[in-house]
């Protein structure tokens, strides 16, 4: 189906007054319809809080464990990690709960459970002063976390990405560094104590850094976007944690890749993997043909994509995922129809209410209450955490 019927089909299943622009589809076979839709989809800013000077990276978790995500910022022209725990009921204050200082420049931010004990702490990579700071989680009530003494020695860390990578049930970490410097691996020893591992050469200005099973082995292998070479390198697991030498460079048309995320984009049942490329204006997907091939598709984006998050958008609950994309002042959302097969529509007039001057973050996560997944953006040049609805109860039955 061409995109001229594919649009009337679309409009004709839209309810009265909605906007249809820039549909997009991706993967939908030539004699493939649409089925029976139920609404469209609309972005609307539900709320906003005020972040710290210059927020450059956000994660979410569950921090006090009352069954509600929180959300972390770091901000860095001031050098803090910024906490937003939720509500009872939901929603997010419209200051931080609390802050903390952090080291020089933090770049990036990751929540993982280092311990074991269910309660998750919080990593800061910090790039000026080339280190890791710990947040250890006291588990008390209210999310209050402690600081610890940081990791040093670490090469321009900007991003980290947590998992278990030699399966003894506690978290490792991963950070990727700027320049030619190797990749950093931290092996957890049990009790939450991290201990430097050999570093992994063959990164170069790595923005883009992710954990995830992408085999029939049960630990996950290690994929990073290079931006200053153009390339997208795949590490094998060994099966002990190790990360082998000569990674793979995965095909596609990568133009300065920066961020990449996995999941489960078809049926299969495997991971797949979403790429940003920063100067071509696209998304890459990946997806996982077994062996470690993947099938390339570009996904034609706005200016500038700089993220990338994962999370149920249209609140269908089916085991393949959709996704968001940042882009230079808006956000895109595409919704996955099928297997592997996708549907990007944008509606301007929800978009040109918000205001992004510099988006520099993104995530997926339900912070206000109402059940369904939001989508959450931080904004440097306004210092501001943006908290977006999806209007969009499901799209295909």
């Amino acid at each position: 189906m061409d995109e001229k019927k594919m649009r009337s089909a679309v409009r004709g299943l839209l309810p009265v007054g909605a906007i249809l622009v820039g549909l997009t589809v991706v993967g939908c076979a030539a004699s493939e319809g649409l089925p029976n839709a139920d609404v469209g989809v609309d972005l609307h800013e539900r709320g906003t809080a005020a972040t710290g000077n210059g927020p450059v990276a956000l994660a979410v978790g569950d921090l006090n464990q009352d069954q509600l995500m929180d959300v972390l910022v770091v901000n860095g022209l001031e050098n803090s990690l910024s906490v937003y725990i939720q509500r009872t009921g939901g929603g997010l204050p419209g200051q931080p709960t609390v802050s903390y200082p952090t080291g020089a420049s933090p770049s990036a931010v990751a929540v993982t459970d280092l311990n074991g004990d269910g309660w998750p702490e919080v990593l800061v990579t910090n790039a000026a002063d080339n280190s890791l700071s710990v947040f250890k989680n006291p588990k008390l009530s209210d999310g209050t976390l402690q600081t610890d003494t940081p990791y040093s020695m670490i090469p321009t860390p900007i991003a980290v990405a947590a998992a278990d990578v030699n399966g003894d049930g506690r978290s490792d970490v991963v950070i990727s560094s700027g320049g030619d410097a190797p990749l950093t691996v931290l092996r957890n020893n049990g009790s939450g104590m991290l201990f430097p591992e050999p570093p992994v050469a063959g990164a170069k200005l790595s923005y883009g850094l992710t954990l995830a099973q992408f085999s029939t082995a049960l630990l996950p292998d290690l994929v990073l976007t290079s931006a200053e070479d153009n390339v997208v390198r795949l590490f094998q697991n060994d099966g002990s944690g190790n990360f082998m030498t000569g990674p793979r460079e995965l095909t596609g048309t990568w133009a300065t890749p920066v961020a990449i995320v996995a999941a489960q984009l078809d049926d299969d049942g495997s991971k797949d993997l979403l790429v940003a490329n920063y100067t071509s204006n696209q998304v890459t997907m990946l997806l996982n043909r077994g062996n470690y091939l993947f099938a390339a598709t570009n996904l034609p984006t706005g200016r500038r994509p700089v993220a990338v998050a994962v999370g149920d958008l249209d609140g269908d609950s089916q085991n393949t995922t959709d996704f968001a994309v940042l882009c230079q002042d808006h956000v895109e959302v595409w919704l996955n129809y099928s297997s592997g097969t996708f549907v990007s529509i944008t509606n301007p007039q929800g978009l040109n209410t918000l205001s992004f001057g510099m988006p520099s973050g993104l995530a997926i996560a339900p912070v206000n209450g109402d059940g369904g997944n939001n989508i959450l953006v931080i904004d440097r040049l306004n210092n501001k955490l943006s908290i977006l609805g999806v209007g969009a109860e499901r799209w295909w039955r």
